[in-house]
């Protein structure tokens, strides 16, 4: 009977190894930064000519909604422009640190 257990006398029993996590997939989306762009840059065209229309709007279907709708467009095209932006930006990374 061994009464007296310390894990530095049982050479047998090693703590386990740590085992790398697995690198997720990359997927490249710098080819649909362009298009991101180029659609924001028209989303920005259409929501300044919504300008006009918008006191109309306001007046048929009320403030709070439309209001509401104009923001929520207006976060829309700029998240997509960060988006399109952050991209071509990463991807510049990437060419110029082949390294990396």
């Amino acid at each position: 009977m061994i009464t007296d257990a310390q894990p530095d006398r049982c050479p047998e029993i090693a703590p386990p190894e740590p085992t790398p996590a697995p690198e997720p997939k990359r997927t490249d989306l710098a080819p649909l930064a362009l298009p991101a762009l180029g659609t924001s840059v028209v989303m920005l065209g259409l929501g300044a000519l919504a300008v006009f229309p918008l006191g109309r709007w306001m007046h048929d279907y009320g403030i709070v909604l439309v209001l509401t709708a104009y923001m929520l467009y207006i976060a829309c095209f700029t998240a997509l422009a960060a988006w399109g932006f952050a991209q071509l930006n990463h991807h510049r990374l990437d060419e110029d640190e082949p390294g990396l």
